[in-house]
């Protein structure tokens, strides 16, 4: 064979692997009806004879005198609705079919919450539904994935209308699941329907996505079984990750660009993922893909051009993307550290203290270094001693104390182990004024929490809103240096860069004022009594009704 046979060969072959594994991460992504246990449908909604299959359903469901058995079969009778419609999108029907399909899938979907209710009361002592439980949850999971894939197969218009019974199933998978699940087994339940899951190797991202959302939704007491469960799969993926060949591992930015969903929150759950030093490298390859999804949906939606973060942006710490009102993404911020390194950062500064009266640049650099590793206590000592030896303290009697001091304010009795708190980026801004991961560290680094959220500067930034009514926050926050106010209503105005839509600011700051600064009123109503408040020159007014 010629050297040019032989190259084309090797291109050729390169191409069939690119393509083969790119097909690969598409259908790894698709949930078919052999996933969920069911044959493909042969007759669809609207077809002639479609009346006689739910006939056929109802006589089941009536026979069917068990309600465990009764509420496995309206799972089943779900599973066929919701293949049913993904069918008639992949043939194209008409849109009017396609929403009478997914009416009968909401309607099922009503029916087994009703059924969980008559359940409720046996549920925790029957182990017959304890181990159906375990697949019903699992295909809850693979609903959530096929609908929100659905979403990107319709039109604009019938979009919305998918993406309501998305999260109107998720409600309902909520609400059953608080209804028949124990407390107790809840992570463990999660855990093992992600670990029965088919399909792509990273499918732990699209899991945790999903039970984001679940979390969102259940009551207080709950939230601690879900962010447990999201804690270990978060881990069983970092250990699949490390383990895997450089080249296997970097397809998950292949992955991730062909995943639907919030591309925020993949950017969310991602900088989770690749948090250990083992993962670093792939950390930036992971967020060049998910900003260039985000920047295509900003030009799409038609929003201000949108700048990624550079490759060397915040590598010490977590990018945030917020958006303004309009959902356009404003410019990448970067919070330094997360709450785990913050406490390490406190615990290593105040027990120097004992020992050194400043700390010099070059240890504060070696410390910095340190704070994300695995052992944290051998780190500090390790950075430590030589600057003991240096001011000739006796090494060996003091760096016992300096290690017990560490340890005791880690909260930790072995080394390399760190306080009990999940890792999950949950920001709250804590009343000292830094960003912790989560409520977890602030509590650990003893601190009140202010408020849910990244902490933000006392200036607004580009895109954020600044309040004119008391009624709806704080008014005393300005635009920062550099920025206008455009008044968007009489309520908030939004801080712009100068040049954008000047002209209808001119026009809004010249409006003469209708009231003076304090001035107040009251008038009836039909629906009931107006008390009115005149700010910055305009009436600020609220409707007392009356008691009945």
């Amino acid at each position: 064979m010629n050297k040019k046979a032989l190259k084309i060969l090797v291109l050729g072959l390169t191409s069939v692997i690119i393509f083969g594994l790119s097909g690969l991460m598409v259908s790894a992504q698709e949930v078919s009806a052999q996933d969920l246990g069911i044959s493909s449908p042969r007759i669809l909604p609207g077809d002639p004879l479609y009346f006689l299959k739910d006939w056929a359903r109802g006589i089941r469901s009536f026979f069917a005198f068990d309600p465990v058995k009764k509420f496995e079969l309206r799972s089943k009778f779900a599973d066929e609705k919701l293949i049913e419609m993904k069918k008639m999108i992949e043939e194209k029907r008409n849109p009017e079919a396609v929403e009478k399909a997914s009416k009968n899938y909401e309607k099922e979907i009503e029916r087994m919450n009703n059924q969980a209710d008559r359940l409720k009361e046996k549920a925790k002592k029957n182990p017959e539904l304890n181990r159906f439980l375990d697949k019903w949850t699992q295909h809850q999971m693979l609903h959530q994935k096929l609908l929100e894939r659905l979403e990107t197969q319709v039109s604009p218009q019938a979009f919305e209308k998918i993406k309501k019974v998305r999260e109107r199933h998720l409600e309902r998978f909520k609400d059953i699941m608080m209804k028949l699940e124990k407390k107790e087994e809840l992570p463990k339940r999660l855990e093992r329907a992600v670990e029965n899951l088919k399909g792509s190797p990273f499918k732990e991202v699209k899991a945790l996505e999903i039970l984001k959302e679940l979390e969102k939704r259940v009551p207080k007491e709950a939230k601690k079984g879900i962010q447990n469960a999201q804690e270990k799969i978060l881990n069983n993926l970092q250990k699949k990750l490390e383990k895997m060949p450089e080249k296997k591992r970097e397809m998950i930015k292949d992955y991730i660009e062909k995943l639907p969903g919030d591309p925020d929150l993949h950017m969310k759950i991602l900088q989770d993922v690749t948090a250990v030093p083992q993962l670093k490298e792939l950390r930036g390859k992971v967020i060049k893909g998910i900003s260039e999804k985000i920047e295509k949906e900003a030009e799409e939606r038609g929003c201000p051009k949108w700048t990624p973060p550079a490759p060397d942006f915040c590598k010490e710490g977590r990018i945030v993307i917020e958006r303004d009102s309009k959902g356009c993404p404003l410019p990448p911020k970067c919070i330094p550290y997360s709450g785990k390194e913050l406490i390490r950062i406190k615990c290593i500064s105040e027990c120097l203290k004992s020992y050194l009266p400043y700390v010099p640049e070059d240890l504060k650099s070696c410390l910095k270094k340190g704070i994300s590793s695995e052992k944290p206590v051998e780190y500090g000592l390790k950075c430590v001693r030589p600057y003991m030896e240096k001011r000739g303290i006796k090494v060996e009697e003091k760096i016992k104390d300096f290690e017990v001091c560490l340890k005791k304010c880690l909260g930790i009795e072995q080394a390399g182990e760190i306080p009990n708190c999940y890792t999950l980026w949950d920001p709250v801004c804590g009343k000292d004024g830094r960003t912790y991961s989560n409520d977890c560290w602030a509590r650990v680094a003893g601190t009140e929490i202010a408020y849910k959220g990244t902490c933000r500067s006392k200036c607004a930034q580009a895109g954020e809103r600044v309040n004119r009514n008391p009624l709806l926050g704080p008014i005393d926050r300005k635009c920062c240096p550099g920025l206008i106010e455009e008044r968007v209503s009489k309520s908030y105005s939004i801080c712009r860069k100068p040049g954008h839509n000047e002209t209808k600011v001119k026009e809004e700051q010249n409006l003469k004022p209708e009231c003076q600064e304090g001035e107040t009123k009251e008038y009836k109503t039909r629906a009931g009594i107006s008390q009115c408040i005149c700010h910055q020159g305009r009436w600020i007014c609220t409707i007392t009704r009356p008691e009945r």
